[in-house]
């Protein structure tokens, strides 16, 4: 039968055609894999750890440290869907393309406020998990693992979109000069190629190859690289040398806010993005950021990390960690800081490092490695790698602005003498600037104190450009107080390079502090213990003779033997009457001869050495100082036998939940008759002069310049720092309670006569509270310190048991 073709069958075909043509159409912009890059909408600056979904509930992934992704699916899918914190979320057809390019614009979700809600937190118990598996997945817990790192820094401008519109003539002139210089290069540039090997926990870096724009030489500068840790998984995590509580840490959600911003699924894993923050009503080092943890396995598959409270310089963290060989790794490592303080005209001035993790080996043979206690040691090839070497290790060609830094940062360095200004900055680690063949002691330049008044002078040595065995120098001083002239000279020879075995003659005339037994040769240069310098009056005009050997043993034991001739002369008046004597002598001068050890014992101890320069990088186990000596002295044409011994202990402890505490021990005891300059002399630090006291470190605070002499001495001081205890904007001063005990006793003070001289057997105590950085910054802080003395030796006047000092730049 024949059917007529209706208007309703030719609508009907009508509308099957197009809805085949749709259909068509949609399966035409449907793919199985895209690749693209997410960047922030206002800086252009890439954005890490972007969670990226699609339509297809097994098709997802998050973006990598350098703001790229790449999903791959079965099913085809047609819709990118983004998300991430503080930013808004972003739908996007991909229409058929394979890779996109897209912006996010922040002002979305920000990290979540501290709320009290029913039941418990659900990132809570995935913090809690990833705690109790981090010492499986944390890489110093690996039994051996050899890799690679290729870092690069760039300091560079970005563009001020937020500030007001240049209206003056000079102010746009300078604007476009700025523009002109960031179209053609950057600021500043580094790269280095590191091979980091590591055994049991030990770990030791060999750069490779390093080099700086503008200098020829610039390793020492690779420390401005180690702005971050390997990984986030030690109790604290230290950015530029400041440490935080980490948040992946025993009991941490009492201590931080964790909020559960999303769950990503892709195949068989799961990834949970927690953002955290330290609670309100918690003050310490904290920082804030955001997590990612990988399920099953619950380890850290990325993570981004700032501090909470914000410095005039601000970094941002970022580390991602792929799986390999069933271990988590490290791949990359990123930081970003923004020099808040410094403005060029339209621009911000940031830093990005760069740190690549590769070629990574969990079965390195190391049969033929050392681990010592250099954990960075520069090859001294390193810094004359030619263009094949870093075409090889580069991850990606340098781009034409990184080009155009390193040529004309290089010509510019010619004319400006960069490098000679960088031996200047390495030397002051050294204690000492260099110049051509010569190094200038900068300890000589100029000091001050009570007895001299100012001094002035000038010391030199030779370098390691005249002999790496041979070195020889000398000194000279005038104090315009006491007009006189002190001078000496050295000369050493290198015996053992790898044990650092020196053997040293000294000859000095000059001024010893009565009573300050000082470890020999371990005193700090530049230390806090120094500013009660200032008030030093009470000195022994020295020559002495002196021949010694130092060397290093069983890596972290540094030892010194000596041997010394002297004759002293007391700068001020005293008689001194030993037993067998019926008269005090007034003691114009007396000759001793003395021979003893000094030992520094700094467990893992570590260190940084390159072509120039060998640098603690400290350590974080107790420092034990101890030291012994027997002596004889003639006096009068009689000879006295003594003995001396000294022993400091010094510690630092961070903590968890309360900042961290120092403790500081030590004792010294003399043995035998000897004048007033052999005693012992509490470092007080407190004048008897009107002027502005500034606060030490370790030394008592109320106590007076040699109020105090004895021969058999014990102290403790112990400083606990709290760290913040006020947070209002960038007003966050820190804050230290101070407490210092200390025991003496004279034995036989009747054989002293012309000074006050009194021991302290009762006990000395003083007690304080500091505040610092109530002005300033990580960097350089002001601060004010409160001490009040009490107990047996407490004044009569109140007022003159406090004592309000200034602190400056130091950590109290």
């Amino acid at each position: 039968m024949r059917h007529k073709f209706t208007a309703y069958h030719k609508i009907t075909l009508q509308f099957l055609t197009i809805f085949m043509m749709l259909l068509n159409m949609k399966s035409f912009s449907q793919v199985n894999h895209i690749k693209g890059v997410v960047k922030d909408m206002r800086s252009g600056e890439p954005l890490a750890f972007v969670s990226v979904a699609t339509d297809v509930a097994s098709a997802a992934t998050i973006t990598d440290i350098e703001g790229r992704f790449h999903i791959q699916s079965d099913a085809p899918f047609s819709e990118l869907k983004l998300s991430y914190v503080g930013y808004e979320r972003k739908k996007v057809e991909i229409g058929g393309k394979t890779f996109v390019e897209v912006f996010l614009e922040a002002g979305g979700v920000s990290l979540k406020t501290a709320v009290i809600v029913a039941g418990e937190n659900p990132a809570h118990r995935i913090i809690r998990e990833a705690v109790r598996q981090r010492e499986r997945h944390n890489p110093s817990r690996i039994p051996a693992y050899s890799c690679e790192l290729y870092n690069k820094l760039v300091l560079t401008g970005i563009p001020d979109t937020i500030s007001a519109p240049f209206i003056k003539a000079d102010e746009l002139a300078s604007k476009q000069r700025a523009d002109s210089l960031f179209e053609r290069q950057h600021l500043f540039m580094m790269e280095s190629l590191t091979d980091r090997r590591s055994k049991s926990g030990k770990v030791n870096e060999e750069v490779l190859g390093s080099r700086v724009s503008g200098l020829k030489d610039a390793s020492f500068l690779l420390l401005m690289m180690q702005l971050q840790p390997f990984s986030f998984y030690e109790d604290f995590f230290s950015i530029s040398a400041i440490s935080y509580l980490n948040p992946i840490t025993k009991n941490s959600e009492e201590r931080y806010f964790f909020a559960l911003e999303d769950t990503l699924f892709s195949g068989t894993d799961t990834t949970y993005i927690i953002s955290f923050k330290p609670k309100a009503n918690k003050v310490f080092d904290a920082l804030k950021g955001l997590l990612y943890i990988s399920a099953p396995d619950y380890a850290i598959q990325n993570v981004i990390a700032e501090p909470a409270k914000q410095e005039s310089t601000h970094i941002k963290v970022q580390q991602q960690y792929r799986r390999n060989n069933g271990l988590w790794f490290p791949e990359q490592l990123n930081t970003n800081i923004v020099f808040t303080g410094i403005k060029l005209p339209g621009y911000h001035i940031i830093g990005t490092g760069l740190n690549y993790v590769r070629n990574v080996d969990f079965n390195p043979d190391f049969s033929k490695v050392r681990f010592s206690e250099i954990e960075m040691d520069v090859n001294p090839k390193a810094s004359r790698r030619d263009s094949v070497f870093w075409q090889e290790v580069r991850i990606e060609d340098l781009s034409p602005q990184e080009q155009e830094t390193f040529r004309m940062l290089d010509s510019i360095s010619k004319a400006q003498r960069f490098d000679t200004k960088l031996r200047a900055m390495e030397g002051l680690f050294n204690g000492a600037i260099p110049v051509w063949l010569l190094e200038i002691d900068i300890d000589r330049i100029a000091s001050f104190n009570d007895y001299e008044g100012f001094r002035l002078g000038a010391g030199v040595a030779t370098n390691n450009r005249l002999s790496r065995t041979f070195k020889f120098g000398g000194y000279y001083g005038y104090g315009f107080k006491d007009r006189a002239s002190k001078y000496g000279g050295f000369a050493q020879a290198l015996i053992n390079q790898r044990r650092e075995m020196r053997f040293e003659i000294r000859y000095e005339n000059d001024l010893r502090e009565a009573g300050n037994q000082g470890i020999e040769g371990f005193r700090r240069l530049i230390g806090n213990e120094r500013v009660r310098d200032l008030y030093v009056r009470l000195f022994d005009f020295t020559e002495t003779y002196e021949a010694n050997i130092t060397w290093r043993w069983m890596k972290y034991i540094r030892t010194r033997l000596f041997a010394k001739h002297a004759l002293a002369t007391p700068m001020y008046d005293y008689q001194f009457r030993p037993s067998n004597l019926y008269e005090p002598v007034t003691l114009n001068n007396y000759q001793f001869q003395e021979a003893g050890i000094s030992i520094r014992y700094a467990p893992k101890e570590k260190f940084f050495r390159n072509n120039h320069l060998l640098l603690s990088l400290g350590s974080t186990h107790p420092v034990i100082w101890f030291q012994t000596a027997a002596g004889s002295m003639l006096i009068d044409g009689r000879s006295y036998n003594y003995n001396k011994t000294a022993f400091k202990f010094e510690y630092t402890k961070p903590w968890r939940r309360l900042g961290n505490t120092t403790l500081q021990f030590d004792a010294g005891a003399v043995f035998g008759e000897v004048p007033f300059g052999m005693l012992i002399n509490p470092l007080g630090n407190l004048s008897n002069k009107n002027r502005i006291n500034v606060a030490s470190r370790n030394v008592f605070e109320t106590m007076q310049i040699n109020e105090f002499i004895l021969d058999r001495y014990l102290a403790l001081f112990i400083n606990q720092r709290i760290g913040n205890f006020i947070k209002i904007k960038k007003f966050a001063p820190e804050l230290a309670f101070i407490h210092h005990s200390g025991f003496g006793w004279l034995q036989k003070p009747e054989i002293h006569q012309g000074l006050l001289v009194q021991g302290m057997e009762h006990g000395f105590h003083e007690s304080g509270i500091a505040i610092n950085k109530i002005i300033g910054s990580a960097f350089a802080s002001y601060g004010i310190a409160f001490f009040y003395r009490y107990g047996a030796y407490q004044m009569p006047e109140l007022k003159d048991n406090f004592s309000i000092k200034l602190t400056f730049g130091l950590g109290l």
